[in-house]
């Protein structure tokens, strides 16, 4: 019985204008659903996203650690997105929009009176550190398509808008909600009369 060799494909990160100057390599058995490693790049003003194949982030995505099969070699570049300070200036009906792709973090508790908004497809991802709290007197509108990551030890409270068909936190009465997702911290959501 002959035994066959494993082949395998390199995955070559690029830390793409990250702190570090050395791309890392990790090499996965061809054919075989492989986790990519964690990434441990940094940059000194920007978050990291996710995974491209362009430096331009205009190819292919990738998540952190996602499960990949490969048949060929594969270089990815660290995507960065800007860290924005989240204020009062944003929710309600003339506020402004959480834009689709960026990263949020609030710095003090803060309390925002209007429904809190997302703009576009992309992923939006709200920082809450811990000890400090967001409160969103008339909730959080993820609607169809779109997608909030939620990240930090803080807390979040999110209030239904009473008598509106708005969810605290998800879709309203026009749209149904998008994908949320929870990475740590406390969620305090309550619902409409």
């Amino acid at each position: 019985m002959e035994t066959k060799e494993t082949e395998y494909a390199v995955v070559t990160f690029k830390p793409n204008g990250g702190k570090e100057t050395e791309d890392k390599q990790q090499e996965i058995p061809m054919g075989i659903a492989t986790a990519l490693e964690a990434n441990t790049f940094t940059h000194a003003t920007y978050e990291f996203d996710n995974w491209n194949e362009e430096p331009d982030a205009s190819g292919a995505e990738y998540a952190d650690k996602q499960v990949v099969t490969l048949d060929k070699d594969l270089t990815l570049y660290a995507h960065w997105v800007e860290e924005i300070p989240l204020d009062n200036s944003y929710g309600g009906d003339t506020g402004k929009k959480l834009k689709s792709g960026k990263s949020y973090t609030i710095t003090d508790d803060l309390e925002i009176t209007g429904r809190l908004m997302i703009e576009g497809r992309k992923p939006v991802t709200i920082i809450i550190p811990e000890g400090k709290t967001l409160t969103l007197s008339k909730g959080l509108n993820v609607t169809d398509k779109q997608n909030l990551v939620i990240e930090g030890e803080g807390t979040l409270i999110a209030n239904a808008t009473v008598n509106s068909g708005d969810a605290a936190i998800g879709g309203n009465s026009d749209a149904g909600a998008g994908i949320i997702t929870i990475n740590g911290g406390t969620v305090i959501a309550t619902g409409s009369e």
